[in-house]
């Protein structure tokens, strides 16, 4: 659980990373592709004391997005953490779930910064803009 927690957790700031490098080049595609970088890896909320991953009470509702997942990871692990007991079904249950979340946002995130950045990238060549790459 922690191993994918942090996996998550970089594969986060990587597609943060990406959505900022994005923010200046125009065009169509690269808003569309900027908008499902921003589906996986919304930007933190501000004032809500958060850095945009985790939290005390577990991920939110919704399609799961590379900060949702790490948090439900981390909870899963906190969960049994201490424990001199073998985990409940429950428990069993949640990490088994988390599991699958994390092997589907980070199969997206593969396919975004892989092929879809390529594909992008194709697009702004073919304008006359610069490409965007990943650090």
């Amino acid at each position: 659980m922690w191993d994918g927690a942090m996996a998550a957790r970089a594969a986060f700031v990587e597609a943060r990373t990406l959505s900022a490098k994005l923010e200046p080049v125009t065009g169509g595609a690269a808003a569309a592709f900027k908008a499902a970088v921003d589906s996986l890896a919304p930007a933190p909320a501000r004032g809500r004391g958060g850095r945009g991953f985790g939290g005390r009470f577990g991920a939110p509702a919704g399609p799961a997005t590379l900060a949702s997942v790490g948090s439900t990871l981390m909870s899963a692990a906190m969960a049994m953490q201490g424990a001199e007991v073998a985990p409940t079904a429950r428990q069993v249950a949640a990490c088994t779930t988390a599991r699958a979340q994390l092997a589907g946002a980070m199969k997206r995130w593969t396919a975004l910064k892989g092929n879809g950045l390529a594909g992008l990238n194709a697009k702004l060549k073919a304008s006359g803009q610069a490409a965007v790459t990943l650090p």
